[in-house]
């Protein structure tokens, strides 16, 4: 019998220099998200190997001096993270003013959370020569360039596929892409992925949706 690998839930990781605001944060993210919460101390930042598909957020302390301000600002400029949100203070807001994503301390959590959502929203996946934005669904042969528009469904769908490492099941695609209960075996799911190997034979030959005999979904 095949054995399912868990899904990953999405990563987020929250640099400060003590876990008070990780706690407080704790709680409630999780009550918006499926994501695993990872806590890191901003002096371990030094050699820490982001992973893709990941969203960084930092808090600069007030008291922070300025030669950590910018070995911090410098390793994130290296690292040409695409997810990052960076909470600071106006005292040291010169130091990071060059990244995309500010925000003043002190920062609002629904605020906080909204430009959490946009970005986990339109985040890319990759996956060998397709890359999948969320927010506009387009998928992309990143070799030739060819471009398909998927449904909101389609695009939940083949989300979980290209995560995921390895075979995936029909269970948790119902549930995880469709919304179903676990236990709820929806014909539906084949509908959808049956148009979705359609519209993936546009943009790739190589790329397939392989069904197994036991229930089982990869993509390769």
């Amino acid at each position: 019998m095949e054995k399912e690998k868990k899904m990953k839930s999405e990563e987020i990781n929250i640099f400060a220099e003590n876990k008070i605001i990780f706690s407080n944060l704790e709680n409630k993210i999780d009550k918006f998200y499926d994501s695993d919460l990872n806590f890191f101390y901003l002096k371990e930042i030094k050699g820490f190997k982001f992973k893709k598909n990941q969203l960084n957020i930092f808090f600069i302390p007030p008291n922070l001096n300025s030669t950590n301000c910018k070995n911090i600002n410098k390793f994130l400029k290296s690292s040409k993270l695409g997810n990052l949100i960076i909470c600071v203070d106006k005292t040291n807001n010169k130091y990071f003013a060059e990244h995309d994503i500010l925000f003043h301390i002190p920062i609002s959590f629904s605020e906080l959370m909204k430009k959490v959502n946009f970005l986990k929203l339109s985040s890319n996946i990759l996956f060998k020569n397709l890359q999948l934005n969320r927010l506009s669904r387009e998928l992309i042969n990143i070799n030739n360039k060819n471009t398909i528009v998927l449904t909101q469904i389609e695009s939940n769908i083949l989300g979980v596929l290209m995560r995921s490492e390895k075979k995936v099941s029909r269970e948790l695609l119902n549930s995880n892409a469709l919304g179903y209960s676990k236990n709820i075996d929806s014909h539906s799911l084949d509908s959808h992925i049956y148009r979705i190997r359609k519209k993936l034979l546009r943009i790739s030959k190589a790329n397939l949706i392989n069904a197994t005999d036991s229930g089982f979904y990869e993509l390769s």
